[in-house]
């Protein structure tokens, strides 16, 4: 199973990464590509009881 992630060169750099990645996210930058893995985005659906 391939499993999605990414690489950062140091922990030192890991902070400023979240950040870039948070603002590409409130840009919108990301839409693209959730919607290219066909996966649904956003909380999921409550389930239904038994």
């Amino acid at each position: 199973m391939l499993k999605a992630g990414i690489a950062v060169p140091s922990k030192d750099k890991l902070s400023a990464l979240i950040d870039a990645l948070i603002g590409a996210a409130k840009a919108g930058e990301l839409d693209g590509l959730m919607e290219a893995s066909g996966k649904p985005v956003g909380a999921p659906k409550a389930k239904k009881a038994a």
